[in-house]
């Protein structure tokens, strides 16, 4: 009885593995569609198009980067549908989590793994926290998050196209987020 149960929803068609003594007691057999992160695709695609982003691939999963296109600025990225559910924006960089509100933007470096990584914080700088161990080479204050996402903008495109720079780190490697903001000192 309590053995997990290979088969197919009939509902969703995807594989799940439910347990007999979980469906005795009531529980329903696809965490997908009863779970508490049901999954419908029409509607986790129009939450998607809703925040601003064109899903470019097939739901990959609740808490797993879906690969998409940024319906204002043409960019690939890759939100969660979990993110997107709890209010984050599609598209950092179009986002509206720093738009109009004061903001910082950073260079820090790694001189252990030789990585330099270029950011965006608000101006109470709490993710500095996190690069406790990197050396801070820059930090500038300006007006608004648009300007430090222009600025941000502009240097990752000078460091891939003028410099054929691309992120040093994984996504494994830099788990806070960012990794694609990192290049080879």
């Amino acid at each position: 009885m309590s053995k997990k149960w290979a088969c197919q929803c009939k509902k969703c068609g995807k594989e799940i593995f439910p347990r007999m003594s979980s469906l005795s007691l009531g529980s329903k057999a696809c965490r997908h569609c009863h779970g508490p992160n049901p999954f419908d695709p029409i509607a986790a695609e129009a939450k998607m198009v809703a925040a601003g982003v064109s899903p470019l691939e097939a739901y990959p999963g609740y808490d797993k980067p879906w690969r998409v296109r940024c319906l204002k600025c043409g960019r690939t990225t890759t939100p969660s549908y979990s993110a997107i559910k709890k209010g984050q924006g599609g598209c950092f960089r179009c986002g509206t989590n720093y738009d109009d509100f004061p903001a910082h933007i950073y260079l820090v470096h790694d001189r252990v793994r030789k990585v330099v990584k270029i950011g965006i914080t608000n101006e109470h700088a709490h993710r500095m926290k996190q690069y406790g161990s990197w050396d801070v080479i820059e930090f500038y204050a300006v007006a608004t998050g648009k300007e430090a996402a222009r600025i941000e903008a502009e240097v990752l495109l000078k460091w891939s196209t003028e410099m054929g720079l691309k992120p040093k780190l994984t996504r494994f490697e830099l788990r806070s987020g960012g990794y694609t903001e990192t290049a080879d000192e």
